[in-house]
């Protein structure tokens, strides 16, 4: 019984995600942010951090889209403090990708950073990818990128494995080298850690 209650209140929370993202797809943000809502308080209920870090992330998304970039910080923001917690470097890496995203146009330098922690998190990621302890710390989520690598990995598909590392490192990099020509005369140092 307590099974299937639980099981009832993770599809609530996957419903509601899917309709969050459907209702961001179709253009209608406010329909898109009361069902991302929803499903927040569903997984704080759930005490499922990745989860919820996600959940984070696509509300910070829905504010981007909204030009809200104080809101979408913010979430982006307890997205990455989650991910920290709970080592999710995968995630952690789309979230600073995603800002860098935010601050392209106005703060070249804050971009210009965010894009490169994400890409030391790529390339750590990338570094690390053979260790299959490594790996399996980040495998809750079930179409997680990593576990396709690793699942790459283990049934011999090097090459694809290979480029899915290679995909994940290149979209920060592209980033990277885009703002390295937006602003040539400016000395962006990479020098931060953690943000």
């Amino acid at each position: 019984e307590i099974n299937h209650e639980l099981q009832d209140r993770i599809t609530e929370q996957r419903y509601y995600m899917a309709l969050a993202i459907h209702y961001r797809r179709t253009n209608e943000p406010q329909i898109a942010i009361h069902n991302c809502q929803k499903a927040i308080d569903l997984t704080k209920n759930l005490g499922d951090n990745i989860a919820l870090a996600r959940a984070y992330g696509t509300l910070a998304n829905i504010y981007a889209d909204l030009t809200e970039k104080n809101m979408s910080n913010d979430f982006y923001r307890k997205a990455l403090e989650i991910c920290v917690q709970t080592g999710d470097k995968e995630y952690e890496r789309v979230v600073y990708l995603n800002l860098g995203d935010l601050y392209v146009d106005t703060n070249v330098e804050d971009a210009y950073r965010y894009y490169y922690q994400s890409l030391m998190i790529s390339e750590y990621i990338y570094d690390n990818f053979l260790s299959e302890q490594h790996l399996l710390s980040y495998f809750s989520q079930p179409n997680s990128y990593l576990k396709t690598i690793y699942l790459s990995l283990k049934t011999g598909r090097y090459l694809e494995c290979y480029n899915l590392l290679e995909r994940g490192k290149s979209i920060a990099l592209l980033n990277l080298m885009s703002l390295t020509v937006l602003a040539p005369k400016k000395t962006l140092l990479p020098n931060v850690k953690t943000l």
